[in-house]
């Protein structure tokens, strides 16, 4: 279980064409992105849980031959968000199905009334996004020995619409003030009630302000 949640998002702000990844074409390797990365500690409440889950997974271990990592042992003092959020950190680089349980939500604060020149979105504000095919998972170290899970989210490779409609309103960004809410999606009774495991609230980013990363910095140290 990870000691430090990243969530990393690679944002196209070129107009994408009908025909490629983005505008002119390319690809969305090609194409020039913008990126949030988000990270996300562990509050202490969440600490004390994922421990009475271990304590009871060895107990269980001990007791029953239960592998330590049957994450379908039902728990009763844990809540089912938690239980969930560790099948997935445990799940998602193995499966892709579980990992595209992975829920975005956004919603852009006094839309109605400071935006209303934005009203074709206004049906997708506060909308839950499912991560699916755009997301990877991967796990690491830290050089200081930190445990942590990324989860990144290349929004290249959305439908055209949806890049159309991103690129179009990156650039009020800087008017706005977006909430940002992060969950596991549940599929199940015992799943429920879905819980945020981590938020956010972006206040009048101006993506023009945005510091630019070097090429040669990009490019990976091994192959």
């Amino acid at each position: 279980i990870p000691e430090l949640l990243v969530i990393l998002f690679v944002l196209p702000y070129e107009s994408p064409s009908m025909f490629g990844g983005g505008g002119g074409g390319k690809s969305g390797t090609e194409c020039n992105s913008d990126e949030l990365v988000i990270y996300l500690r562990p509050t202490q409440h969440f600490i004390e849980e994922m421990n009475s889950t271990d304590n009871q997974e060895r107990h269980q271990h001990k007791n029953a031959a239960v592998s330590p990592l049957n994450v379908e042992n039902d728990y009763n003092t844990i809540r089912p968000a938690t239980r969930l959020f560790k099948r997935w950190c445990i799940l998602s680089t193995q499966d892709a199905a579980f990992r595209s349980r992975f829920k975005c939500m956004a919603k852009v604060r006094d839309f109605e009334t400071r935006h209303s020149n934005l009203s074709y979105l206004k049906q997708y504000n506060g909308r839950p996004v499912i991560i699916t095919e755009s997301g990877r998972v991967m796990k690491g170290t830290t050089c200081g020995g930190v445990r942590f899970l990324e989860m990144r989210c290349n929004l290249h490779i959305w439908s055209f619409f949806a890049r159309k409609g991103l690129s179009t309103i990156l650039p009020h960004f800087a008017n706005m003030r977006l909430d940002l809410g992060f969950t596991i999606e549940a599929t199940k009774d015992d799943e429920m009630p879905e819980c945020t495991m981590g938020s956010l609230c972006m206040n009048f980013i101006n993506e023009k302000l945005f510091p630019v990363i070097p090429y040669r910095v990009q490019q990976p140290l091994a192959t």
